[in-house]
């Protein structure tokens, strides 16, 4: 948490601040409620209460050191104190009540009976009943205020009457006293009044906020519930769908392969390009089947993983030999850069991580006319990098932030020059989430683009070098917080 600036010319453990410090602790332990007291708002009422009896009995004792001790002021400043402490418990408005009405009577006594050499003090007297008025009306409820203003305004009527039958004020002046304190009573009523009207209506909008607030967030789980189980039930439809598609596709495929290869009798040439055509449509379906099975299974979080130790040298050299064919009919080169920092064996899926890999080369061959495609192995810390460089098309800035989401393509016509459904990147991605890397993409148009898989190292210790990992099984939980 961050905190404000110092003053500069401010000392951070200067006498002062500690004096300070120590003192609203002290103030703050004196003024806490009850731990009984368990509402926010009574608490609230409670401490602020505390806070004014306190006050209230600190002016009493030092009016006892400042003017001569009687046994009314002792009194007074007992009866004080003695609200105070009911203030800090459950009945703390008891204590504002046994306050208000002390300090009625001693303005009263003060006022009417109490010896002075002043004329004018005596007179102006009356004026401290706006003490009470002003307390009742803006600490307590409506009812309760108008019961104190109707006490101190007879309070000081008696007071004026005591005065008159002493010979300190003359009738005419009564009126003079008691209008201001009416005055002002009906004052502070209707602005405390408009002020709790005021209250009343933000609470009752802020009640209907939070009520439109709760009912929003119900409509938004019950949306949010049927969302997954419409991906789920989706997930399962694709996947089951996709298995079922891909069991007639395999024995369309096999049967083609057979033709081929004359075991079911010679064909003519004719009628072995149109089973060629047929075994290269029946390939491209079976792969498109599998992208979208390998999908499905990700979003249903059935898809497993099984963390064997590998190595990245051999399994680099097979890449290669994959994609080689691809690269030798379009006249490209295929290199490969490997980081001696890099361990013999580590642990990892190697099915998945082929996946990856070969999925990436196919592209980078695909989207590159001339040229080559590099393949670059290499160790940072505790992680390992693989980055397939070409010298393609490139990619279009705009293009970068939606190239690994489902179906989606940089040129999506009709007219596209090149071939594919759009889900090999989104399935990359889905893979390297799942065990446990990421993948981001540099490019430049007419350049050639540079797809980086960072994938997290973990050596094989050679004393169990043949023991795999238990396997790892992506759960829906898993999915989301991809």
């Amino acid at each position: 948490m961050q905190t404000l600036p110092k003053r500069p010319d401010s000392l951070p453990n200067s006498a002062a601040g500690t004096f300070v410090g120590r003192l609203r602790r002290v103030w703050d332990f004196l003024t806490e409620p009850h731990p009984s007291i368990k509402g926010f708002g009574e608490r609230r009422d409670a401490r602020l209460i505390a806070n004014f009896t306190l006050l209230v009995v600190i002016l009493g004792f030092a009016l006892l050191l400042t003017v001569t001790p009687s046994a009314v002021l002792f009194g007074g400043v007992g009866l004080v104190a003695a609200c105070y402490l009911l203030s800090r418990t459950q009945r703390y408005q008891l204590g504002l009540h046994g306050v208000l009405l002390t300090l009625i009577v001693a303005i009263w006594l003060g006022s009417a009976y109490t010896p002075v050499t002043s004329t004018t003090q005596n007179a102006n007297s009356p004026a401290y009943f706006f003490l009470p008025i002003l307390i009742a009306v803006l600490m307590l409820p409506t009812r309760s205020g108008l019961v104190y203003v109707g006490l101190t305004l007879l309070a000081a009527g008696a007071t004026e009457l005591a005065l008159l039958e002493q010979g300190r004020i003359q009738a005419s002046m009564i009126t003079s006293y008691l209008l201001p304190l009416l005055f002002v009573s009906a004052v502070l009523y209707a602005l405390t009044q408009h002020h709790l009207r005021i209250e009343d209506e933000r609470r009752t909008q802020t009640l209907l906020a939070l009520r439109r607030t709760e009912l929003a967030n119900a409509d938004l789980a019950k949306a949010n519930a049927l969302a997954r189980e419409t991906t789920r039930l989706k997930s399962e439809f694709m996947a089951t769908m996709s298995h079922e598609l891909r069991t007639p596709l395999n024995a369309i495929t096999g049967f083609c392969g057979i033709m081929l290869d004359g075991m079911g009798g010679e064909i003519d040439d004719e009628a072995r390009h149109m089973v060629q055509r047929i075994d290269l449509n029946g390939q491209r379906l079976l792969r498109l089947i599998n992208d979208i099975l390998d999908l499905a299974k990700i979003e249903a979080g059935r898809l497993e993983l099984v963390s064997t130790p590998m190595n990245l040298r051999d399994l680099s050299s097979t890449w290669m030999a994959q994609v080689s064919a691809l690269a030798q009919k379009k006249g490209l080169t295929l290199n490969t850069i490997i980081d001696p920092a890099l361990p013999d064996q580590i642990y990892g899926d190697t099915e998945r991580l082929t996946q990856v890999v070969i999925n990436l080369l196919s592209n980078a061959l695909k989207f590159t006319e001339s040229g080559g495609v590099t393949l670059e192995l290499k160790r940072s810390e505790d992680q390992y990098l693989i980055s397939v460089i070409d010298t393609g098309i490139g990619i279009p800035p705009h293009a970068l932030n939606f190239i690994f989401e489902e179906f989606r393509q940089v040129d999506g016509s009709t007219r596209r020059a090149y071939g594919g459904t759009g889900l090999g990147l989104a399935i990359v991605r889905n893979l390297c989430r799942m065990m446990e890397g990421n993948i981001r993409v540099t490019s430049e148009l007419g350049k050639g683009s540079n797809f980086i898989v960072n994938m997290p190292l973990k050596p094989v210790d050679p004393a169990y070098a043949d023991e795999p990992e238990p396997a790892m099984v992506l759960t829906d939980s898993a999915v989301v917080a991809a």
